[in-house]
């Protein structure tokens, strides 16, 4: 039992006050092993052992067995019980406390060795009077070095990457390359920034976790201690954040605070284990879940973003591939006074069309998917250009002579019959739509690109095209053509 104010050792004294340096004291306000400590009668010196919880006398006033006299725990003379050293009387020790006489690094590490290993006895050794603000100082300082010490490997990296990365674009020839010192600016001052983050929002939590678990414990149930009680676990108990600095078992430092505080809190409000669970582990698992939620909606956003990036580069795609086929068809017609081809794969033969602009960039169809005069596409590509002419001339022969469109590839060509001049200016001669016997049955929002024979183009779904079909046919009855049926299921 020593002063807190200046270490001096406060046995065998009749006055409740230091005599280094004239503080008072009170024996109640310190805890002792059981039946370690005589508690001795002011007036005749009989000798009392403590034997309650704390290693207080039970109860504490009561009258002398040998004077008579009244006597309060706080007015005795304390002294070691026989044979036994001061150390023996202690049930645990704060070193962080006891820094002035171990010496501050002893102290410090000393405190973080029992948070790691024996929670309970710090908790035993931390006086419930203690300073508030010893225990803040110690998380400070623990957290500041800590924090220090893992940004180290960012630093180095702040230097070897710079000095990489500059002597790859100065190999490469690129000029204008960024200076190695502004890279190793850039780095530092990243590193830096993420150590006084991290840094403040650890410190900020610890206080958020400390008034959490005591308002739980206060919640869930009678016979806690203090407020100072729970801050003194929460804090004393950050020394186990060291853990993080050691590669490979680093991610076990959080979770080995939480043990330490739980055992720490238990001890401290001597509560059960299970309510001392529920206190300590409440706020880091809410955490845990805004943390995780927040990345999930993040990343849940970034996709979406993606996708709908994606989306929009496919949509881009597909119509300038249907504006091309409408094109090389137009151009056809206009050298053909409107007529369009026999079949449409003659336009690979004057408006240098290729076998795979015949399907669309955000379908699953491919060349060998498409039939061609008892072949397939992908044997038309390899033929010489006799074999090819032939083949594509059994492919027009292959068609009724009424026909209304027909599909090649992923589009639909629908001109047959018509004249295309300015008369047919909203008439629909190609519709680019997914081949429904590749990619199967298309949804209401498939997108569906329409040529017109003006040259312009129309970006629909397939839900609009079927609306805008019978419209699309009475221009058709107008110019003398039968009624198209739906192009989307049009098939080979």
């Amino acid at each position: 039992m020593r002063c807190r104010t200046c270490d001096y050792s406060l046995w065998n004294l009749k006055r409740q006050t230091c005599p280094e340096c004239g503080a008072a004291f009170r024996p109640s306000t310190y805890e002792f092993v059981a039946n370690s400590v005589r508690f001795c009668c002011p007036h005749c010196d009989q000798a009392y052992y403590g034997t309650g919880p704390t290693g207080h006398l039970e109860p504490d006033r009561f009258d002398c067995v040998r004077c008579g006299n009244g006597i309060a725990m706080d007015e005795m003379v304390l002294r070691p019980a026989e044979g036994l050293q001061e150390l023996q009387t202690q049930p645990g020790s704060n070193p962080w406390l006891e820094r002035h006489r171990r010496g501050r690094i002893k102290g410090w590490w000393g405190t973080i060795g029992q948070a790691l290993i024996a929670p309970d006895r710090l908790a035993r050794g931390t006086p419930e009077a203690s300073s508030l603000g010893q225990a803040w100082w110690f998380a400070t300082v623990t957290l500041v070095l800590t924090f220090a010490v893992g940004v180290i490997p960012v630093m180095c990296l702040a230097l070897v990457f710079p000095m990489m990365m500059v002597r790859s674009a100065q190999s490469g020839g690129l000029s204008g390359a960024p200076s190695l010192g502004m890279f190793a600016a850039m780095m530092a001052g990243g590193a830096v920034f993420g150590l006084v983050v991290g840094f403040v929002f650890t410190l900020l939590f610890t206080w958020m976790w400390a008034l959490v678990t005591h308002l739980l414990l206060r919640i869930s149930g009678s016979g806690h201690g203090p407020l100072r009680r729970t801050v003194h676990s929460i804090f004393y108990s950050s020394g186990t954040i060291v853990v993080s600095v050691v590669p490979c078992v680093g991610n076990l430092a959080m979770l080995w605070w939480i043990v330490s505080a739980i055992l720490m809190v238990r001890r401290s409000h001597r509560v059960s284990g299970i309510r001392a669970t529920f206190a300590v582990l409440t706020a880091p698992v809410c955490l845990t879940v805004l943390v995780v939620g927040f990345y999930a909606v993040a990343l849940t956003a970034a996709i979406g973003s993606t996708a709908t990036r994606v989306s929009w580069v496919s949509t881009q795609g597909s119509a300038g591939a249907a504006q091309i086929v409408t094109d090389a068809l137009i151009l056809h017609a206009d050298t053909n006074a409107g007529q369009g081809p026999a079949h449409a794969l003659e336009l690979m033969l004057g408006s240098g069309l290729t076998e795979s602009q015949f399907v669309a960039p955000a379908s699953a169809t491919v060349i060998a998917d498409v039939p061609v005069g008892g072949m397939t596409l992908l044997d038309l590509a390899i033929m010489a250009g006799d074999e090819k002419l032939e083949v594509i001339g059994r492919a027009a022969a292959a068609l009724p002579a009424d026909v209304v469109a027909h599909r090649v590839g992923d589009f639909v060509f629908t001109y047959h019959g018509a004249v295309l001049d300015e008369r047919a200016a909203g008439l629909w001669v190609v519709v680019m739509c997914p081949d429904p016997d590749v990619n199967g049955p298309l949804d209401a929002v498939t997108p569906v690109f329409v040529g017109l024979a003006d040259g312009s183009q129309l970006s629909l779904v397939r839900s609009t095209l079927r609306n805008m079909l019978p419209e699309q046919n009475r221009l058709r009855r107008r110019l003398g053509l039968p009624a198209l049926p739906d192009p989307t299921t049009v098939t080979h």
